[in-house]
């Protein structure tokens, strides 16, 4: 593959990545016909794109920055909703949504990559948010695999059925390990239950996408949940390797970056969210990676032409 198609597909992802920015400074996802602007895909998009590549994707960074800070509760820092709450933004008729672990998580990971927020603020939101979030007993009708310990989704108490998911748990494992090791033992209990939890899950069921629904309830395809373990092992959750070992053990039976594939869903299955600039920003990483073998060229070869070509 030659150093200028690399250059075109690369400008090519750039341009669709930022079109797909709204005014809000939200990502578009589709429900249907329906353009949604939530914190939850503009978090994943954060958390796949980089600064420096390109002055038009650091412009895109900061205003979707400015919008995931839009999407915290004031009455409760370090929560996030996965709409904003005050600004706004195109989204389905589906009511006022309470936080949740998943977009909390996530959102506070992307600030942290970006420089926003710090270990402090992670550590503070695990403490003040999550914990108390936490199960603390077993219901008769949840998997065998919950621990005590794993995080609930909803972030209140209010929520009937509110279900532990093993992608959002993944995505809380993430979180304790941005947040470093220097909270003490709790915070460390807390740490090994969602990555128990989340072992326990995929080595019962094998990772098959036929437990989708029991393992991650809230997400529209197993690949989701592939990718929240391999970031977190990214991050530093070094106990889910067992995981992504099983979850990448068998090779991909879809293309990685189908842009109509769902990404996310609500508990029973319905409405699917679909997000092609996440795909578009996922294929973008993948060709920037170091080592890819997509681009077939070193790195110091592609960096210097990133460096020559103009803007995108």
């Amino acid at each position: 593959m030659s150093v200028d198609l690399i250059s075109g597909m690369i400008a090519q992802l750039i341009g669709e990545i930022v079109s797909a920015q709204a005014p809000s400074g939200g990502f578009q996802s589709f429900v249907g016909s329906c353009t949604d602007e939530n914190c939850f895909i503009t978090a994943l998009i954060l958390l796949e794109i980089h600064a420096g590549v390109s002055p038009r994707l650091d412009d895109a960074i900061t205003r979707a920055l400015d919008f995931l800070e839009a999407c915290e509760e004031p009455e409760r820092p370090g929560a996030f909703r996965f709409y904003p709450l005050r600004l706004p933004s195109p989204r389905i008729p589906i009511g006022r949504i309470t936080a949740d672990a998943d977009d909390t998580a996530l959102a506070q990971l992307a600030l942290i990559r970006h420089g926003r927020r710090g270990r402090v603020d992670a550590q503070r939101t695990l403490d003040q948010v999550i914990a108390p979030n936490r199960v603390t007993f077993l219901r008769g009708d949840e998997p065998s695999w919950v621990r005590r310990g794993a995080v609930r989704t909803w972030l209140t108490s209010y929520a009937s059925g509110n279900p532990v998911d093993c992608a959002v748990n993944s995505n809380v494992a993430a979180l304790h390990a941005a947040a470093g090791e220097s909270a003490g033992p709790c915070f460390e209990a807390g740490f090994e239950a969602v990555c128990a939890t989340v072992n326990d899950a995929v080595r019962l069921t094998g990772g098959s996408p036929a437990h989708l629904r029991s393992l991650a309830p809230y997400y529209a395809n197993i690949l989701e949940l592939r990718y929240a373990v391999e970031r977190a092992v990214a991050e530093g959750a070094s106990p889910l390797a067992a995981s992504l070992d099983i979850l990448t053990a068998d090779p991909c039976p879809e293309p990685h970056w189908d842009r109509r594939r769902p990404i996310c869903c609500n508990a029973h299955g319905r409405p699917l969210w679909i997000a092609p600039a996440l795909q578009a920003a996922r294929q973008l990483f993948t060709l920037l990676r170091p080592g890819c073998s997509t681009a077939c060229l070193p790195t110091s070869e592609l960096d210097s032409h990133l460096m020559e070509a103009p803007s995108s």
